[in-house]
């Protein structure tokens, strides 16, 4: 296992620091939009930029990888990254910061395709798994770490913007020195929507789920806390417990749904998660211990939905459709995520900073409703004909499925055994 780490240690160091800046960066701007005065509906649209650059950047960033390699492309992602938080000071104007936010979209689905083919290349068989425990690892630790430099500086002032510039930079470092040598780039892989709904309407519409309130979350969530007068300590504190209690219940929760009707699972987390919105709503969140308890509850439980969905999914599709069905996750979860921040931003509008949570309650509390009522239609899926589940993040969006989706390497040679699915 260490010659394999060692392999993807500098890779790793790299993305890991991409990420902090990620993390940094995402919720400076939610708290500088808020400062520069822009409404929360403003703020809403200007980060829905964001994943519409990065469902763009799936199907068209790969042709970087292709042109100059992976360090090539890595570095050309986190150059261009490392300019628009340089350009967000300089241009303060919500079209302008949609498009930068459409730029930073297509380079983090450039970055991720670069990291998870090389991650791919270089597993085997029997390490595969541990390789990506590592990159989850990186992905949450490295998100969850770039909360806490929002202390640093007065988000006012230009200083963070300018240290996430730095750190984007310096991202670009120990993969330029690595001596491991990049692996061939992917090639692409047509999707079909309608025929992956067919297969798993539930499993499709919680990764839609997933992605309005996942985004929704991560982009408003800094207004929510601004809107309620927390400290730039406190913020970070909100949003980072959030992001490392995603991993807590993974695991567990995943094995659960390995042996009982995932469907039910689906309808118990989401239920959790519109329960612990309501919590958000009524309990008095400005006393910290009560922020704190509610925050773990919210991120353990709303980022286990994709990957229980991805599993579900997966459970009815082929294992050589393995790609498509991946890409079919991407592409759900993608406009889950335009939507998620232009939809709940309204409701702030006119509720308030409790909107936020109000839209997520709403979301998840019909998609449990619509999960029940698939379990009335068809018959759970039988244990030995389930999928292996594994943990997919959260935090940072789209990761493995959008490299999975663009392999065609990994399995895409046919189409799924069943027209129909849950």
């Amino acid at each position: 296992m260490f010659p394999i780490f060692r392999s993807i240690a500098s890779l790793l160091l790299s993305y890991g620091m991409f990420l902090m800046a990620v993390g940094l960066f995402t919720t400076l701007l939610g708290i500088r939009s808020s400062l520069e005065g822009f409404s929360p509906q403003v703020t809403g649209l200007i980060m829905s930029g964001y994943f519409v650059g990065l469902l763009t950047g799936a199907n068209f960033a790969v042709r970087f990888m292709v042109l100059g390699g992976h360090i090539r492309a890595f570095a050309v992602f986190a150059s261009v990254m490392s300019t628009t938080a340089l350009v967000h000071i300089m241009l303060v104007d919500p079209f302008v910061w949609f498009a930068l936010r459409f730029l930073a979209g297509f380079c983090m689905a450039g970055l991720v395709m670069v990291t998870e083919s090389w991650l791919n290349n270089r597993a085997t068989p029997d390490t595969r798994g541990q390789v990506f425990s590592f990159y989850m690892i990186t992905n949450y630790a490295a998100s969850g770490m770039g909360q806490f430099l929002l202390p640093l500086a007065d988000p006012e002032s230009f200083y963070l913007f300018t240290i996430v510039s730095i750190i984007f930079s310096i991202s670009i470092v120990p993969i330029l020195l690595t001596q491991s040598q990049a692996p061939l780039p992917p090639k692409m892989s047509k999707v079909d929507l309608r025929t992956l709904y067919r297969l798993s309407p539930v499993g499709m519409l919680g990764a839609t789920t997933a992605g309005f309130v996942n985004s929704g979350f991560y982009t408003l969530g800094p207004v929510y806390a601004t809107s309620n007068a927390f400290s730039i300590t406190r913020t970070s504190i909100f949003m980072s417990t959030a992001i490392f209690s995603g991993l807590l219940l993974q695991w567990p929760i995943g094995k659960i749904s390995d042996r009982v009707d995932r469907r039910v699972v689906l309808i118990a987390i989401s239920s959790m998660t519109a329960l612990t919105c309501v919590g958000f709503i009524l309990l008095p969140v400005k006393q910290l211990y009560v922020l704190f308890i509610l925050t773990s509850l919210y991120g353990a439980f709303s980022f286990v939905v994709y990957s229980i969905s991805a599993a579900h999914t997966n459970d009815f599709a082929d294992k050589s459709f393995a790609a498509q069905t991946a890409g079919g996750l991407l592409v759900f979860f993608g406009v889950g995520a335009i939507i998620g921040p232009i939809l709940t931003s309204q409701v702030m509008g006119f509720a308030g900073a409790s909107g936020l949570f109000l839209s997520n309650a709403l979301a998840t509390l019909l998609f449990s409703l619509f999960a029940f009522s698939r379990t009335r239609i068809r018959a759970s899926r039988p244990t030995a004909d389930k999928f292996s589940f594994r943990v997919i993040s959260a935090s940072q969006p789209m990761n493995k499925e959008l490299y999975a989706s663009l392999n065609e390497e990994e399995r895409a040679r046919s189409g799924p055994t069943s027209p129909t699915g849950d």
